[in-house]
């Protein structure tokens, strides 16, 4: 966890004093997953070559996944440039990505 993010659900973080309005989606090595109207965290999109079952096993709760579960595109080479080379050339974030 990376942040209090919706904490028990929509309205908490409010409660709690903190600002913003909680995460907009959270990026994985095997796909998206996005908040619903209650705050909890929905499989939206699937990384090519991976499955639900794999996110779901990787998963701490009962994963929902949405209706229309997306497949989001493959990464390419002038992408992956950009991250490698300008945003991350020392390999803080991208480890072994080099």
């Amino acid at each position: 966890m990376t942040s209090a993010g919706f904490i028990n659900g929509k309205g908490d973080r409010e409660r709690a004093g903190l600002r913003g309005e909680g995460m907009l989606a959270v990026v994985t090595d095997i796909g998206i997953m996005e908040p619903d109207e209650t705050g909890e965290m929905v499989l939206t999109a699937l990384h090519p070559g991976k499955t639900v079952e794999e996110a779901k096993a990787n998963t701490g709760w009962d994963l929902k996944t949405a209706p229309q579960l997306k497949t989001t595109d493959l990464v390419t080479t002038k992408e992956l440039k950009i991250l490698r080379k300008e945003l991350d050339p020392t390999g803080i974030y991208l480890k072994g990505a080099g």
